[in-house]
């Protein structure tokens, strides 16, 4: 499975690729804010909202795994610090397979 779902953005986009390239790039500077404000969020609320607004930017483009990672994120906030680490780690692996796959297509 890819890490973004070209058919759909395309859908989401009317194929116009000049739109999907703008939309993408957004795209991952918002991903990379909302990584950032997870990584500092230190109470349950701000976890929550950083992780749902992810969630929503990723299924936009087509980014169904990272969105549902997101998901998971928002209903549940890690207690400790290594479970807050780990689920950090494991959403910077996802979100670079994205920015991965969006650099592939751009080059195409």
């Amino acid at each position: 499975m890819s890490a973004v779902d070209l058919a759909h953005l395309a859908q989401y986009t009317g194929g116009d690729s000049d739109l999907e390239k703008e939309i993408l790039g957004m795209f991952v500077p918002s991903v990379r804010g909302y990584e950032q404000q997870l990584a500092e969020a230190m109470e349950p609320l701000k976890w929550q909202h950083a992780a749902h607004a992810m969630k929503g930017v990723a299924r936009g483009v087509g980014a169904f795994v990272l969105a549902d990672l997101a998901e998971a994120l928002e209903q549940h906030y890690p207690q400790s610090e290594n479970d807050r680490q780990d689920a950090l780690e494991q959403l910077q692996r996802q979100i670079s397979a994205v920015e991965q796959a969006i650099e592939d297509h751009l080059r195409d």
